[in-house]
């Protein structure tokens, strides 16, 4: 409203009863404020004082030629509150208690967007400071049409907070990666420090489970969480900390994922978000004293009466029967009576490792709550299956899912679409036993996918306010550490104060972790510029044109242990994007498969390109424009704010970040040498038989013949 403020909040002018009675259109509602629930407990001036709030934050002003109101005032009934936007006027009035009358005057409009011709001109623009301008064809947009306000008004004084179908205001963020600080930063440092990767994930966890702490849950459930509570869970459970939500992480990027699993993959969201008792409170556990080899056992059985084993992939080594850190702990908490913070079932994990029941996969990692994968030991499994996926091992021949093709409500990407069926099991038993991929019979209708969720989160946790501030948070369900990870949130009557302030909380978390809180425009970089002229992208193009074969890159199999791989045409754009320090954002739509329905809790995906972000936050680019290789556009919206240690971040301008770029571009020996360089590292594709050599392990020490057989290594040439 006030940063920046386009029009003051009044004007003078206020047209008598009289003549507002002339106008052609009127229309004329009540607003009954409920006798129960959370508005009621509200009161009537609060919910006006909201209905004043919601039109101002639309273009609205208030019509009068006295001060400003301040305050809503309901001493009397004869108040009456004047707002006007153009040739529309609103009129505000308390009539009781519990009853408030909207009185809507439209006037004549020669102006309408259906009869709207649009208009163009020719203006210089500068793409940034400094920079040469360019003449650019802008085009009037038609007038915008007036907001349903009946409906907005019906939702503003309803206790539906997720009910409301228009969204007023909407803001777009991403978790960019970046070096996390050093020198114990993050308190204490753990015996082996985490990885750069590591703690960008850990990072992402420590947010989300700040966000479940504040989730907003609206009556219905509220009832129905009361009564879990009443007739399952005991009192103490009320208390625990809450799980991070349900995030998929993959080494690849989401269209890979989501092409490789197609009708594997499911728009059902069990996130494990809320606690679920398993046992009956005499048959919990107590960490004084239980029975090791009867929870041991307990922990393998079939989910959730236990924790979930499976196969997991991460980069091109596969980790056979594992399960994650955070699941283990989200398991452990409703298993031991007296646990009620993740830290304290963080201290049981690591006194079940110190016993040698499991251990971390690669041997790194003590027990730790995240991304963490570790592997039961052989003298207490339950069933029998190898350590690792190995040259040496039989099962390596086997045709093992690269990644899981059965998920339990711990997951919330990967599950088959029908675990019972017959075709289903059919299928995976074709595919066990050939080891090649068996075509499935599709069905009639394209199974949708969701890559992210929605919540209703409370951004007012101290109760600053005297009214309920939620907002709409959508978070990735999927991800790959190495792009950005991408928040949406959308209010329509919430304080924007409020909304800042927990931006600046999240903020200030996700920093401890390398991980960058940046706000991006809702649109691609490409299309900006259709609403918003002086946001104009810069053109780059190749002085020297990629090789024509394109690298090849592998991809997920479902169903394949080998890693086949497929050809990507931009793959040396995306290289050299890379280099110069920019992640992925959003990929194109069309990469995409078109079997399935994929879409987003915000919408479904409409970018034309692919569009990367730097790592300052201050620059997007895209690939693959029709006049040109790429295109660039600073990110007005990004702000260059102190870092967590207190000290500016050392970023460079956008306008060397150009610079640097578009000269590269343009110096085809340059090019060329970039380009040999890419493709020496275009690495064959994985198999079973070759030795694993992947950067993420390059820390594990590598797989020799026992002395007895050394002398096989000597043959291996003869």
């Amino acid at each position: 409203m006030s940063t920046p403020a386009s029009l003051p909040l009044t004007t003078e002018y206020q047209p008598s009863l009289r003549q507002l009675e002339k106008y052609p259109s009127k229309t004329v509602r009540r607003l009954i404020v409920r006798s129960s629930g959370a508005v009621a407990a509200r009161g009537v001036q609060t919910v006006l004082e909201q209905l004043v709030a919601l039109r101002l934050t639309h273009g609205f002003q208030q019509a009068s030629k006295n001060p400003p109101i301040t305050r809503v005032s309901i001493a009397t009934q004869d108040d009456r509150y004047l707002f006007s936007l153009g040739n529309v006027y609103h009129e505000l009035r308390c009539l009781s208690d519990a009853e408030i009358q909207v009185v809507e005057y439209c006037g004549d409009s020669n102006t309408e967007a259906d009869d709207y011709q649009i208009e163009k001109y020719l203006a210089k623009m500068s793409p940034a400071p400094g920079m040469r301008s360019v003449a650019t064809q802008i085009k009037l947009a038609p007038p915008s049409k007036q907001a349903e306000w009946a409906k907005l008004d019906e939702w503003l004084v309803s206790d539906d907070q997720a009910g409301a179908d228009t969204v007023g205001s909407r803001m777009r963020f991403v978790l960019i990666p970046v070096e996390p600080p050093r020198g114990g930063a993050m308190g204490q440092t753990p015996v082996r420090e985490l990885s750069d990767e590591e703690r960008h994930i850990d990072g992402i966890q420590k947010l989300t489970q700040l966000w479940q702490r504040s989730r907003y849950v609206t009556a219905g459930d509220q009832q129905q969480q009361a009564s879990l509570v009443r007739s399952n869970l005991p009192a103490a459970a009320v208390d625990r900390d809450p799980n991070p939500l349900a995030i998929e992480y993959q080494t690849r990027d989401p269209s890979a994922v989501v092409n490789a699993y197609g009708p594997l993959l499911t728009s059902e969201t069990h996130g494990g978000e809320h606690m679920a008792h398993l046992f009956p409170e005499s048959e919990m556990y107590h960490s004084s004293t239980f029975d090791v080899s009867k929870l041991v056992k307990q922990m393998q059985e079939p989910p959730p009466q236990g924790v979930e084993l499976r196969d997991r992939r991460w980069f091109a080594r596969l980790h056979l029967r594992c399960f994650r850190g955070d699941e283990m702990v989200n398991w452990l908490l409703p298993v031991f009576k007296d646990l009620h913070t993740r830290e304290d079932a963080v201290a049981v994990g690591n006194e079940l490792m110190k016993r040698g029941i499991f251990s971390h996969v690669r041997h790194k990692h003590e027990f730790r709550d995240g991304n963490y994968f570790y592997q039961i030991t052989s003298s207490y499994r339950t069933t029998a299956y190898p350590d690792t996926a190995s040259m040496f091992n039989k099962s390596s021949l086997k045709s093992v899912p690269s990644t899981p093709m059965t998920e339990t409500r711990n997951s919330p990407m990967l599950r088959p679409a029908n675990d019972g069926s017959p075709t289903m099991q059919s299928t995976q038993a074709d595919s066990d036993s050939s080891g090649k991929q068996t075509p499935t019979v599709a069905p009639t209708g394209k199974r949708q996918v969701m890559l992210s969720q929605m919540m209703l989160y409370d951004i007012d946790p101290s109760k600053k306010s005297d009214h309920v501030e939620v907002v709409r948070l959508h978070y990735d369900r999927i991800h790959n550490p190495e792009n950005a990870y991408h928040i949406q949130i959308e209010w329509l009557a919430t304080t924007s104060k409020l909304v800042r302030d927990a931006v600046n909380r999240w903020t200030a978390l996700v920093e401890s972790h390398g991980l960058r809180l940046v706000q991006l425009p809702l649109g691609e970089a490409c299309k900006i510029s259709d609403y918003h002229p002086f946001d104009q992208p810069i053109p780059v193009e190749l002085a020297l044109r990629p090789p024509d074969k394109a690298m090849s890159t592998p991809v997920l199999s479902a169903h394949s242990h080998t890693l086949p791989t497929l050809s990507d045409p931009v793959a040396y754009q995306k290289a050299l994007l890379r280099k110069f320090g920019f992640v992925l954002d959003f990929e194109a739509a069309a990469s995409f498969t078109s079997k399935l329905d994929i879409t987003y809790s915000y919408g479904r995906p409409e970018y034309d390109m692919t569009q990367f972000v730097h790592k300052s936050g201050l620059l997007l680019a895209q690939i693959g424009s029709e006049k040109s290789d790429f295109l660039l556009l600073p990110n007005r919206l990004a702000t260059q704010r102190p870092t967590v240690s207190g000290k500016p971040s050392e970023m460079k301008p956008v306008e060397e970040i150009v610079k640097d770029f578009v000269s590269l571009c343009r110096d085809a020996n340059a090019l060329k040498a970039f380009y040999e360089e890419v493709s020496m590292a275009d690495v064959a594709p994985f198999s079973p038989q070759m030795p694993l050599t992947s950067a993420a392990d390059s820390d594990v020490p590598p797989i020799h013949l026992p002395p007895h057989l050394s002398h096989r290594a000597a043959m291996r040439d003869i």
